[in-house]
């Protein structure tokens, strides 16, 4: 192996492992074994004097950089709060994190939401993520309740100072069934005015829709 590249040598560290090199007398490089991926390429740049090729970067599962979004993602699935879910609600509310994580900060660039500092983020650039998804505006109002969440965790661990979603508001048109008039309300009663029975139970079943369909409005439904 030496004879077929010359200047390479092997020695044995102090914990027994094989290591090998290219040396001279005017300076020794470390290289990889022969029969590891790149060694030709780092023997060649060690003999013409050139900087040998940089091992790759590889994110490790789950890793996040220290005050981003990430991170703070990290920091709310360990949190009482979040643990005190159940599972179904915790499944969505991941889904929902994941989705804003992944999404580019700017298109054409690979820089994704999870990697950028919690401090870094602008109202400006929540309306512009919400705009994203004017097709589905309701989905656009569960991502902003998602990013308040990481932006609290934020705010918890001093990596922000104000909360940028504070002043950003998102309340979808509700295109589902509109709460009864009160003139309809009174005409309903009178119609069932001659059963009594049956003019109680359609009361109670006609204020349930009035109070679901007007907390749906409001933007208060669970």
């Amino acid at each position: 192996m030496t004879d077929k590249y010359p200047g390479l040598s092997s020695y044995t560290d102090r914990h027994g492992k094989v290591r090998w090199r290219y040396r001279t007398k005017a300076r020794v490089v470390s290289l990889p074994a022969p029969d590891q991926p790149g060694f030709k390429e780092a023997y060649q740049a060690a003999v013409e004097g050139r900087n040998g090729p940089k091992a790759p970067v590889v994110r490790m599962p789950g890793a996040a950089l220290p005050g981003t979004f990430g991170a703070a993602t990290q920091r709310l699935k360990v949190s009482v709060k979040w643990l005190a879910h159940d599972e179904a609600t915790r499944r969505k509310n991941t889904r929902l994190i994941d989705e804003f994580l992944d999404l580019r900060v700017v298109p054409d660039h690979s820089l994704t939401w999870r990697d950028v500092p919690v401090k870094n983020l602008r109202r400006a650039h929540v309306e512009e993520l919400l705009g994203r998804f004017i097709a589905t505006p309701h989905k656009a109002k569960h991502l902003l309740v998602a990013i308040r969440k990481l932006v609290y965790v934020g705010l918890l661990q001093d990596w922000i100072e104000t909360d940028p979603t504070a002043s950003v508001e998102w309340r979808p048109a509700y295109t589902g069934w509109k709460a009864w008039p009160r003139e309809a309300m009174e005409q309903f009663e009178r119609r069932q005015s001659a059963l009594p029975h049956a003019r109680a139970t359609g009361l109670l079943f006609g204020l349930a829709i009035v109070e679901e369909m007007s907390q749906a409005c409001d933007g208060t439904s669970a």
